[in-house]
C-alpha cells in the first residue's frame, strides 16, 4: 500500500469536506520506536497541544487517512512504542499495519467487530 505524508492544511481540508470536526482514535501501535516510526513515515510534524508532542498525518492510496500520534506519552519521544492511530475508516489502521510489516509491531483497532 502507498502513502504520502500530508501537511497539516492539508489533512483539515480533507476533514471539513468530509463534514468531520477531526478524526477520532481508531487503533494503536505497540512496540515501534520513534526511530522504526520515522524510517517508516518521515520525520514527525510537531503535536498540537501538550497531550500530543508529535505526529504523522498519512494518506493511503485508497484514499483513508491516519494521523498517528503520541497521545499522553509521558517519556521522552526517543522511548515511546506506544502510538494512538486517529481516522474515519478501519481501513486506516489495516494500512498502518501493512506499512508497519517489516517490523514487529502490534497494531490494534478499536472498532467493535473488525479486525484489521
Amino acid at each position: 500500500m502507498k502513502f504520502e505524508r500530508i501537511d497539516d492544511e492539508t489533512f483539515w481540508d480533507i476533514v471539513t469536506k468530509a463534514g468531520f470536526g477531526g478524526t477520532g482514535k481508531i487503533g494503536e501501535i505497540r512496540g515501534v520506536t520513534y526511530a522504526q516510526m520515522v524510517a517508516t513515515f518521515g520525520e514527525a510534524l510537531e503535536g498540537d497541544d501538550d497531550k500530543t508532542r508529535v505526529e504523522w498525518l498519512i494518506r493511503f492510496d485508497d484514499g483513508s487517512i491516519a494521523n498517528i500520534y503520541d497521545y499522553k506519552e509521558r517519556v521522552g519521544v526517543e522511548r515511546v512504542t506506544r502510538w494512538s492511530i486517529g481516522g474515519f475508516d478501519v481501513n486506516a489502521v489495516a494500512n498502518v499495519r501493512n506499512a508497519l510489516a517489516h517490523i514487529t509491531a502490534r497494531v490494534t483497532t478499536y472498532v467493535p467487530g473488525f479486525t484489521a
